[in-house]
């Protein structure tokens, strides 16, 4: 051994440790949890300044909610979205020059949301997580230090929060077998 130090990613590591009946929708809501935060802050300005692409992935964050508390059906509109978005211009490789859209902070946490349900990968609950703390970043850097600060702190409690709920649930095997527990949902939306 060379003595290097290997970090380790705690929500990682804690998503993956998730017991088989819980891991799936235990990651799909990690990353809606966030996903929802962000969309509640777009719907919450003022009508002229929301964003219509924005607008449109609202029902998509809904059918996240539902195929994680046991509606296997909604699977289907999230898969059409993410299909949808990847044959888009909004999916493109050409940086500041091309359409914006799908990269507004509430968009880019369910499009991640929508891939963890589909694929049900980690990575893709982490990214719709970094996304809410990118916003506070972006929202209040230069502007407000303080409030910066603040704001991170709590993002980052919400989402230790969120893990340290759902691993307290994953261990009753019954309580998954419809779906993530009623009560879990209540609590993680309600963030």
């Amino acid at each position: 051994m060379t003595g290097k130090t290997v970090s380790v990613d705690p929500v990682g590591a804690g998503l993956a440790a998730l017991p088989t009946w819980a891991r799936h929708r235990g990651i799909i809501l990690y990353a809606v949890a966030p996903a929802q935060r962000l969309m509640d802050f777009h719907d919450s300005m003022q009508k002229t300044e929301q964003r219509e692409y924005s607008r449109s992935w609202r029902p998509v964050l809904e059918a996240i909610w539902s195929y994680a508390a046991g509606n296997d059906a909604a699977w289907y509109p999230i898969s059409h979205a993410v299909g949808h978005y990847l044959l888009s211009p909004q999916n493109h490789i050409e940086g500041q020059d091309g359409p914006n859209d799908a990269d507004d902070d509430e968009v880019a946490a369910t499009i991640f949301a929508a891939n963890a349900v589909l694929h049900g990968l980690v990575g893709f609950a982490e990214l719709a997580a970094g996304r809410a703390t990118d916003a506070i970043d972006n929202r209040w850097y230069g502007i407000d230090d303080d409030r910066l600060a603040s704001e991170l702190e709590l993002e980052n409690r919400r989402q230790h929060t969120a893990l340290d709920r759902i691993i307290a649930a994953s261990g009753d095997r019954r309580a998954w077998r419809a779906g993530a527990p009623a009560s879990l949902l209540t609590a993680l939306r309600a963030q």
